[in-house]
């Protein structure tokens, strides 16, 4: 198989619904199922391997004429058990645990392919990209600041992004078809904690140097802000050494501060009612929900998502 047969082939195939790269692993989702591709530290995996799963990957490798590189011929394939990732920051702390001792396994490896390099985009399926991400679009890099996923009752189903200019600071709105592709630039994202607010902006620590990274009102959406905790843990996303944007988990626990009194007899099937939780976040909830029950909220949308079981 040549170059452009195996490209076309990988093209058929089911793309990941998410993706992380540390030190040589890549992990993606495919199937519901979450699997990583151990390569050698400091190089990518390769286009082929991006887009196949285990299972297509075996099936490829064995066709006529398909020369792989040496080290993807001895590369490991690892299925995780999925503990319901929330954010890339958490994904990378569990394989640091998991996989630290399989990476020192591969250290032997070698290949002449460089390593993804921060600021080079590489396509991914649009209905991936989260607040916080930066993605090239007509010549110019933009962030992230709102990700809305729509399906209208007539109509495909559509990815709604506002972005801002990272150099020049204009906005943009725009609108993709669901499954669409758009180029994903690859950042530098730091583990950190949240600590504080004050006049320069929003200070997180990175938690393994311990080097604080301060994030500017003016970089930081007030969507994202309101969600943020003393002590939460983040993704502060930098590009060319300067903050550029955050990725918080996908939901956050808040209690109730103000919500129209419990009518008795209302079922949690009535029409649901305003609540205001922490942070002066407005947001929907079941008519049996009151003051100081403590919600589940989502960060993407701050829509209500159940009742918190702590």
């Amino acid at each position: 198989m040549t170059p452009k047969q195996i490209d076309a082939f990988c093209r058929t195939l089911p793309a990941a619904t998410r993706t992380v790269q540390w030190e040589g692993v890549t992990v993606f989702k495919v199937g519901g199922k979450m699997f990583c591709l151990i390569a050698p530290p400091g190089h990518s995996v390769g286009r082929v391997c991006f887009k196949c799963p285990p299972e297509h990957y075996e099936a490829l490798s064995h066709a006529e004429g398909f020369r792989p590189a040496p080290y993807l011929a001895r590369a490991k394939w690892v299925a995780l058990d999925d503990p319901k990732f929330l954010t890339p920051a958490e994904l990378k702390a569990y394989l640091k645990r998991a996989l630290a001792p399989r990476l020192a396994d591969e250290a032997e490896f070698h290949s002449s392919e460089p390593a993804t390099s921060p600021g080079k985009p590489m396509k991914v399926p649009v209905n991936s990209i989260r607040a916080g991400n930066v993605i090239e679009y007509n010549g110019k890099l933009w962030v992230a600041s709102k990700v809305e996923h729509i399906s209208p009752g007539k109509g495909g189903a559509f990815v709604a992004i506002e972005a801002k200019a990272l150099r020049e600071g204009n906005k943009l709105q725009e609108r993709f078809r669901s499954g669409e592709t758009i180029e994903h630039v690859h950042i530098d994202d730091r583990e950190c904690t949240f600590l504080f607010k004050d006049e320069n902006g929003y200070t997180f620590m990175d938690k393994e140097n311990f080097e604080q990274l301060v994030v500017g009102a003016d970089v930081l959406d007030a969507d994202l802000a309101r969600f943020l905790q003393d002590g939460m843990e983040v993704a502060v996303s930098l590009y060319e050494g300067t903050p550029v944007g955050i990725e918080l988990p996908k939901t956050v626990t808040l209690t109730v501060t103000e919500a129209d009194a419990v009518v008795k007899g209302q079922s949690a099937s009535s029409s649901y009612k305003p609540a205001v939780v922490e942070g002066g976040i407005r947001v929907m909830v079941p008519p049996h929900i009151g003051v100081g029950t403590r919600l589940v909220i989502n960060t993407e949308d701050g829509s209500y998502m159940e009742r918190a079981k702590d």
